[in-house]
Formats: structure tokens, C-alpha cells, sequence
């Protein structure tokens, strides 16, 4: 294919330079597939890929031939061919090979492999790309993964020490937001019981518990499911209408396009909703 012949892809946002640290650097396959077992990893056992690919040369500004060649210093296929016949390349040519989604590389050592790859039109941080598909691969930023997992960790510390501090009257109204059941069965579960899963949904998911914990629309929303429950509210007597069960007073009317719980919480925390708000905190403490 000529060069004129190429329909170039527009330039890709401007992106960081990448600044790598001494040690293991990670690529990986973007495409997954379905594991045929349960928890296998989510890519084929073995993708070998080819070493000569299209891709546009920043400092000539062309596309060329980019190939690896085991001892070849240029990158650019159209230079090699300078210093080395094409039947002995082949002999020499490196193919990366990702196993079970990843290809690791080691800086500095496998510098000249590392620099190629982010070179190769298919690698999702190349600047400018040709190909009118989506990239093949990309590179772990092991650095930001860690900082991820630690923030993740220190989140999941101060979630988990709220839950076993907090009162047991706090634990109940969260808990209930939290769909953690109070009964079983019939059966009304121990302090310790919903306190245990009241600490695990603390552990499993600490960024939810931590925006939601203390929150005012949260204990609103709480209370009200609780009404609910007890068979304060009554949502049936009237299609799109929220009344109460005694006297079949009207609260509010309901869009049955949207979440019940969700409109009467905004019902509450609105300026006409005041009354409600109150009746139902003094109502489920009967």
C-alpha cells in the first residue's frame, strides 16, 4: 500500500509523555472473551502478534513499516533493510506474545522492546494512529494501580471502623438503606448479626458506605422504607398516589416511570415535604 494511499485517523488528544521506573512494565490485551471455566482470567491462553506493523513516525512524520529485529538498531523496517537482508530478518524478528491477557517487559533492560511497543499503531496511547479500529492493547500503569488499591484500603479501614463504632440505632437506620435485612424469615436477627453484615457491606463497598453514612437524604430514605415496611404508607389504595395507611390521608402523587422510594425521598427533602419528613420519623418510632 503507498503511503498517499493511507487514510490516517485523526490525532489523538495530546497525552503525557510515559516516564518509566525500573522494574517490571505491563501491557495488556483491551479485547476480553467469556472464560469457558469460572475464574479463569477473561483472555485467550496465547495471543502471538505480528512484529511488522503500519504506524505513523512522529519525526518524519510518515507512516512506515515499524518491525522488531533482535540486534537491529532502527525500528523502521525501511532502514533495516539498509543493514540486513530480508531471509536473515526473519530469523531475528520478535513477535510479542501476550499469555493470558499480558506481555511483561522488564526497564531498562528491555528498553528498545518497550519503546517499539508504544510505537505500534495498535497500542491505545499511540498519539496518532492510522488504523481506523480500536487499539489492541494498552500499558498497566502499575504506579496509579497501586495508589488505587491503597486509597481503596485506607477507605475500606475508616468504613469498617465507623461500622463497629456506630451506635446500634445508626447501624439499624443505614443497614436498612443498605438492603441488609433485619429478619430471618420470621425471625428478627440479633444485634450482632446485622452488625456483622452491617461491617462486611462496610468492607465490600467503603465508598458507598462512607457517602451515604451520616447522610440526611440517607435517613430520610431510610425511614421511609421503614413506613413502608410497616404498613404506615399505602401505595395500592390509589394507581400513582402515596397515602397513609390510617385514614387514607394523600402524600404525594407518584410517576410510576420512576423509582417510589427515590420520589418520596425528593417528596421529603422538598420545602412541601417538611410535614411528611416529620410524620414519618415520629410514626416509625411508635
Amino acid at each position: 500500500m503507498a503511503k498517499s494511499d493511507v487514510m490516517e485517523a485523526p490525532p489523538t488528544k495530546e497525552r503525557t509523555p510515559i516516564k518509566f521506573q525500573e522494574g517490571p512494565v505491563t501491557f495488556q490485551l483491551l479485547q476480553q472473551i467469556t472464560p469457558r471455566i469460572k475464574g479463569e482470567t477473561p483472555y485467550q491462553a496465547k495471543l502471538e502478534m505480528s512484529s511488522s506493523i503500519l504506524s505513523y513516525d512522529p519525526e518524519t512524520g510518515e507512516n512506515r513499516v515499524l518491525r522488531f529485529l533482535e540486534g537491529i538498531k532502527s525500528p523502521w523496517k525501511d532502514e533495516q533493510q539498509k543493514d540486513i537482508k530480508e531471509e536473515a530478518a526473519k530469523g531475528i524478528e520478535w513477535l510479542p506474545t501476550f499469555v493470558k491477557g499480558a506481555l511483561v517487559l522488564r526497564w531498562p533492560e528491555d528498553k528498545p522492546k518497550i519503546l517499539y511497543m508504544i510505537s505500534r499503531d495498535d497500542f491505545d496511547g499511540k498519539e496518532r494512529r492510522i488504523a481506523q479500529k480500536p487499539p489492541t492493547f494498552t500499558l498497566v500503569n502499575k504506579e496509579v494501580e497501586f495508589e488505587s488499591q491503597m486509597s481503596f484500603i485506607e477507605s475500606r479501614h475508616k468504613a469498617e471502623g465507623i461500622a463497629m463504632a456506630a451506635s446500634y440505632e445508626d447501624v439499624v437506620q443505614h443497614a436498612i438503606w443498605l438492603n441488609i435485612r433485619l429478619l430471618d424469615g420470621l425471625r428478627e436477627k440479633s444485634e450482632t448479626e446485622i452488625r456483622t453484615e452491617y461491617v462486611n457491606a462496610a468492607s465490600n463497598d467503603p465508598k458507598l458506605f462512607l457517602k451515604t453514612y451520616d447522610s440526611p437524604v440517607m435517613k430520610v430514605a431510610s425511614n421511609i422504607k421503614q413506613a413502608i415496611n410497616k404498613g404506615l404508607i399505602d401505595l395500592n389504595h390509589v394507581q400513582g398516589e402515596a397515602r397513609w395507611m390510617e385514614g387514607k390521608g394523600m402524600i404525594t402523587t407518584l410517576d410510576p416511570k420512576e423509582e417510589t422510594l427515590k420520589q418520596l425521598t425528593d417528596f421529603a427533602m422538598s420545602k412541601n415535604g417538611d410535614v411528611f419528613r416529620k410524620k414519618v420519623s415520629e410514626a416509625i418510632k411508635k
